[in-house]
């Protein structure tokens, strides 16, 4: 261990009435959202110990993970070759509750999880439509307190407006939701770039959104990043249903996304899957059901931040889609996205006029 390392941690091996090996995966193989692998015995740094908030009973049980969980956020923790020898015995607590615990896992694990997760919300404020920033901001207010979350919340714009009157309402419509977010932060992105034709004006608006998607990952601090478009309305129920989602289940989603049109193409959906040859096939219909997607958009993207691809790049197969791309690098790792027809969100063309 280094001074900054919060924890080290093992595996660990059953003797006595049965015997069994729970082995610990290296820190970069692990998935510890996914499930734990660090037992009551890992050795703590005891400042990142009192830091991640020492141990606490939220759900009568798996107060190892919960405090793992917390307490990697500080910095990486360190895999030992240390195996932990756990006696069993038929009249032990453990034993006698084995077999209940295991039926009770699909519930716990969803638990532990949304206990734990710090979530961020983040978009990228183009100014294009900034008299309806009021209306956005409280509806996403308004569906991030729904969500009821036990870990503090935090909102970050990036401001690309380049405009002081744009970026004087940001700032007063944001304080008015002091108590809904933790922090609240306005990062000036004046990122700007021209163009002569539509082809080139794809291509540049490509690459300003992958760049910004990056900015943005870095910026976000939260366990679950929120991208909303600013442009986008979301409903009341988005957050909690997105959060639900993207939490429950043995392996739950890589990423969860609401449902919202096409603003160009008004008859189809962002969103759907691609054929044997890549190419895409976009949803006109969405039902009822909730159904996994090889892409969708990053207007309304709930997703886990250690468990989706780490860099936003530009381009699928030389398309200008920066949002198909960080999907099928997803689907090729076997991940999965489902989308929400329960999170029906507007897509804002005017005022006026918004698209369901």
């Amino acid at each position: 261990m280094t001074p900054s390392t919060p924890f080290a941690y093992g595996g660990a091996e059953a003797f006595g009435s049965f015997s069994t090996l729970w082995e610990a995966p290296e820190w970069k193989e692990g998935d510890l959202w996914l499930r734990n692998f660090v037992n009551t015995s890992a050795l703590w740094n005891r400042q990142a110990f009192e830091t991640a908030g020492r141990w606490r009973n939220k759900i009568n049980t798996m107060w190892d993970w919960d405090l793992a969980l917390r307490g990697a956020r500080l910095d990486t923790p360190a895999h030992s070759k240390a195996i932990l020898q756990y006696r069993q015995h038929s009249n032990s607590w453990s034993a006698n509750i084995q077999t209940k615990y295991e039926k009770r896992q699909e519930v716990l694990l969803p638990q532990i999880r949304r206990i734990c997760s710090r979530i961020s919300v983040g978009s990228i404020i183009s100014g294009r439509i900034a008299e309806s920033f009021p209306e956005w901001m409280s509806a996403v207010a308004q569906s991030v307190k729904l969500i009821g979350s036990q870990e503090p919340v935090e909102l970050i714009l990036l401001d690309n407006s380049n405009n002081p009157e744009t970026l004087a309402l940001l700032r007063f419509e944001t304080n008015r939701y002091l108590n809904t977010f933790e922090s609240i932060r306005i990062i000036p992105h004046p990122v700007s770039f021209t163009f002569s034709n539509e082809k080139e004006r794809r291509n540049q608006v490509s690459r300003f959104m992958a760049h910004a998607c990056n900015r943005l990952r870095v910026e976000m601090k939260g366990d679950i990043h929120w991208l909303i478009e600013d442009d986008i309305r979301v409903p009341l129920e988005a957050g909690i249903n997105l959060f639900t989602k993207l939490t429950e289940d043995w392996v739950p989603p890589n990423a969860v996304s609401g449902c919202y049109r096409n603003r160009h193409i008004e008859t189809q959906f962002v969103g759907g899957h691609f054929d044997e040859y890549h190419i895409v096939n976009t949803f006109t219909e969405i039902g009822t059901e909730t159904s996994p997607v090889d892409y969708c958009g990053t207007g309304c993207l709930m997703f886990w931040k250690d468990r989706t691809p780490r860099y936003w790049d530009s381009h699928y197969r030389d398309v200008p889609a920066h949002d198909w791309e960080w999907c099928a690098r997803i689907k090729k790792s076997n991940g999965t996205i489902l989308m929400l027809p329960s999170v029906h969100c507007g897509h804002v063309k005017s005022p006026e006029d918004i698209l369901y």
